[in-house]
């Protein structure tokens, strides 16, 4: 069985985080594919890289796993974005929904 495993991105995402996870779920492709998610084609990190997405963010309700990314100024922003907010449906009876979270 293939898992799909959609990562969602956002503009100021943290960097290491949102790549640590790309790099260790992409160095497999036989049992999931893992797809980036967003409300834009292409989204810009805390340090200024530009990621391009695999597909919007509403396709996290067909993905096995979901990992957002953290980011300390893009989650606020994200959790404010109306866009972000209701393309974001999740239904953790059926998903494996994960984040790495930044503590201070």
């Amino acid at each position: 069985m293939m898992y799909n495993i959609g990562i969602v991105l956002f503009d100021d995402f943290t960097d290491v985080d949102f790549f640590l996870m790309y790099d260790l779920l992409g160095r497999t492709t036989d049992s999931w594919v893992v797809s980036i998610l967003g409300t834009k084609s292409e989204h810009r990190s805390h340090l200024g890289m530009s990621v391009k997405t695999d597909g919007p963010i509403s396709e996290v309700i067909n993905q096995d796993v979901v990992l957002i990314t953290s980011g300390k100024r893009g989650i606020p922003a994200a959790l404010q974005d109306c866009e972000f907010m209701s393309a974001l449906k999740l239904d953790p009876n059926r998903q494996l929904i994960g984040s790495i979270v930044n503590v201070r």
